[in-house]
């Protein structure tokens, strides 16, 4: 049966059909005609002449093809098994689609009904064949951009790898800005095809550096219509950014400023260099995580296809073949394999434990400090003033207590962190009616307090972390007194106890050397004073005691909101920018 990459890559007279099985993936079958003619698609497509078949380059287009098809096959029955819709209209458009280029490698639509004469088949049967061909590979890329939208978050690419990577590749970030004069050169043109474009290609040189304007040849002259309109200029790029290897070694290769020739792929260029530099990290981290991203993704999705291949039945030329012959092929073998040793996909214990932190570089050295600061707010407890003068009114003029915070943690690794917090408490204006209404008395109370803390961060992010936390130490009662309105009578009042807080935050990293965050949490803390003196006991009995007998109480417990910063002393700049 005629296939969509024979009709598209070779003339009438060329086409061939060869019967024999190639290739037998599961249920799917690849004859040896439509091999040839893939493997000759696959070249056409590259824009390069189909080596002899002995050759290295031609055995590696064939394995190419064999692996995509294979991938194909694979793809389109899990799509199958996921019981996946596809539009009937979209097959149906991709079939229309593909039989009018089909017509298009033909003079005339006659010639091409003859050719399919000739090759015995009618034009409903192309269809069919082209129809079975399409629905596949419409199910294979349904189900790849599935997968490729549900992978697992930990495919993430940290701050660490990006500079690894920018270190061991310094002539990729290197950045040029260029113009072209682009002059095509047909794959299939003859060697006097190619020399008359040379030849035009120097006399546009020629006046470049005699002082023509450039702009205004690449107007006329570029068969680039990306740049010829901008007068050639292609902007500022790295090496990276050029599509083609040969032109990219063509343009870095010329002295800046300069101009020369360059061959490539589609033609000779005549390029005149303006500039030439290097990016800094800082400018080119977000285009490399970007790109390592993608290969981690693509190495993800490689690793999953490669479980499919382990369970299929794969026979080619006649021999059942191991799968493992074609476990981790890239998608593509012609491109460039840029990706460092750095750039892996998370095994699958890291995935489940996330058990490798250090890629997470929001997280503080292990062995290093966090001094931290911050403040807060808490909803003070009247009842501890009720409880002493029941059954009279208490009210709050002020309805929440402040706090500061301060302390420093040591980091026993990058997520258990120790260490000891200082802290000054206030409750403000609260007023007790007494019984007799003689006078309103105003009760205000700080107390300070030292505590040894623990915290454990979990990394959510390459920017955030979840932090658990619990501390508890000695507090006591500062500047604590009692006014009475009138009389102008008061008395301080002192108490030590120890007291504990519990509670989660989240912590965002705020600047690119991950050594600054901010933390926003909530607290439940208990700490409540008693017994209670009083310095004046002709004011107050001394220690305050209850109606019942029992001892009266000033009491800082209930629910915390803080928010603060947290400096991470000791990061190595060189892993965390």
């Amino acid at each position: 049966m005629l296939v969509i990459a024979g009709l598209a890559a070779i003339s009438p007279a060329d086409a061939k059909v060869v019967d024999s099985v190639a290739l037998i993936v599961d249920q799917d079958a690849m004859t040896q005609g439509e091999l040839d003619e893939a493997i000759q698609g696959y070249f056409a497509n590259q824009q390069m002449k189909t080596p002899e078949s002995n050759t290295p380059e031609y055995q590696d287009g064939k394995k190419q093809v064999i692996d995509n098809f294979i991938r194909e096959v694979l793809l389109a029955e899990e799509a199958d098994k996921e019981k996946m819709e596809i539009e009937d209209g979209e097959v149906d458009r991709a079939v229309d689609s593909q039989i009018q280029n089909m017509k298009k490698n033909f003079p005339t639509e006659q010639e091409f009904d003859d050719s399919l004469k000739s090759e015995g088949i009618s034009l409903d049967d192309l269809k069919q064949d082209v129809h079975d061909k399409m629905e596949r590979q419409i199910k294979a890329t349904h189900v790849l951009r599935d997968k490729q939208m549900n992978l697992p978050g930990s495919v993430i690419v940290t701050d660490t790898e990006a500079q690894n990577y920018y270190d061991q590749h310094p002539n990729d970030y290197e950045r040029v800005k260029f113009s072209i004069i682009l002059l095509r050169v047909s794959p299939r043109a003859s060697a006097k095809e190619v020399k008359d474009v040379q030849i035009q290609a120097e006399g546009i040189l020629k006046q470049v550096r005699s002082g023509a304007d450039f702009a205004a040849l690449a107007k006329k002259d570029s068969e680039d219509p990306g740049s010829a309109a901008d007068g050639g200029d292609v902007g500022t790029v790295t090496r990276t950014d050029i599509g083609d290897p040969k032109l990219s070694a063509g343009v870095f290769a010329l002295k800046a400023p300069g101009t020369g020739l360059v061959r490539a792929g589609d033609g000779i260029y005549i390029v005149k260099v303006e500039s030439r530099g290097k990016s800094d990290f800082d400018s080119a981290a977000a285009d490399i995580k970007a790109f390592l991203k993608k290969k981690k993704q693509e190495q993800a999705i490689n690793s999953w296809i490669d479980g499919l291949k382990k369970n299929a039945y794969i026979v080619e030329d006649g021999k059942v073949v191991s799968s493992e012959t074609f476990l981790s092929a890239p998608a593509d073998s012609t491109a460039v394999d840029n990706t460092s040793s750095t750039a892996t996909t998370m095994t699958a214990a890291d995935e489940k434990q996330l058990g490798n932190t250090n890629n997470y570089p929001s997280l503080p050295e292990g062995g290093s400090f966090t001094p931290y600061f911050g403040g807060e707010g808490f909803v003070p407890d009247t009842s501890d003033l009720s409880h002493y003068y029941s059954p009279t009114s208490t009210t709050q003029g002020f309805p929440f207590g402040l706090g500061i915070y301060g302390g420093i943690d040591y980091c026993l690794d990058t997520t258990l962190q120790v260490g000891l917090m200082a802290e000054v408490l206030r409750k403000f204006s609260e007023s007790v009616t007494t019984i007799s209404g003689a006078g309103i008395e105003q009760w205000d109370s700080t107390a300070i307090g030292a505590s040894l803390g623990l915290k454990l961060l979990i990394p959510v992010d390459e920017s955030t972390n979840f932090i658990l936390s619990a501390s508890g130490g000695l507090y006591t009662l500062l500047d604590s007194s009692v006014t009475v309105a009138g009389p102008a009578l008061n008395t301080n009042l002192s108490a030590t106890n120890l007291g504990g807080e519990a509670g989660a935050a989240v912590e965002f990293v705020l600047d690119s050397q991950k050594s600054t965050a901010l933390d926003i949490g909530i607290d439940y803390r208990l700490l409540s004073f008693s017994p209670v003196t009083s310095s004046n006991t002709a004011l107050l009995s001394s220690p305050l005691t209850n109606p019942d007998g029992s001892n009266s109480s000033v009491d800082f417990s209930g629910f915390v909101f803080k928010a603060g910063l947290r400096f991470f002393l000791g990061k190595d700049d060189s892993k965390s920018s």
